[in-house]
């Protein structure tokens, strides 16, 4: 019975400090008047943000498109490597932005592709969404994290796949929103691979 009861508050006790070492994101909405809808996204604080051994300092930004599927491997890599005294990294205020209708606000033009089994429809028929979407990011969710936690003035964005479609389309259209592009995956053959030619005229 010794042995059992041991066994039991080991446990407890390896559950409770690996919990206590995992930051997880927690999820708010915000209503978007560019969008005219309430959009969501997660956010997680350095674990340094409410130490009160250490003097409160401002913090960088990542935001991460797709945050719905994106947040937890993100999340994982920057805490990763902002930890400890050896940190590759500085530690972040992370924002992964959640979807409401994906191919819209991601895509840079309006899909012109017909249906292969139907050549009277468009593929991707709701698409082309991309600036205005940008716009909510620069215009309206960026203040409000400003407003709302210690940040300071530098800012990362990374996409993956259409989101890395929508990370080049903002480096090419307003490089001066962040300081550092992350884009991996990227869909360049979306429309007939617009954006790669729009990456050849724009950095001739």
């Amino acid at each position: 019975m010794k042995s059992i009861l041991l066994f039991f508050s080991l446990v407890v006790n390896i559950l409770c400090v690996a919990q206590d070492s995992v930051v997880s994101g927690v999820t708010h909405p915000i209503y978007s008047t560019i969008l005219k809808e309430e959009r969501t996204y997660t956010i997680s604080l350095p674990q340094s943000y409410y130490n009160k051994k250490y003097t409160p300092v401002n913090y960088p930004v990542f935001y991460v498109l797709d945050g719905e599927m994106s947040f937890d491997y993100m999340n994982s890599i920057v805490k990763f490597l902002s930890k400890g005294v050896y940190a590759h990294i500085p530690e972040m205020i992370i924002v992964a932005v959640h979807n409401t209708n994906r191919t819209r606000d991601l895509t840079p033009t309006k899909s012109s592709a017909k249906s292969p089994d139907d050549s009277t429809k468009i593929l991707f028929e709701k698409s082309g969404g991309n600036e205005n979407f940008t716009n909510f990011i620069s215009k309206e969710l960026i203040s409000h994290i400003d407003s709302n936690y210690r940040t300071n003035t530098f800012k990362i964005i990374a996409g993956h796949s259409f989101g890395g479609l929508a990370v080049t389309n903002v480096l090419l259209h307003h490089p001066e929103m962040f300081n550092a592009y992350i884009i991996h995956d990227p869909s360049y053959w979306w429309d007939n691979e617009y954006t790669l030619k729009r990456i050849e005229t724009n950095f001739t």
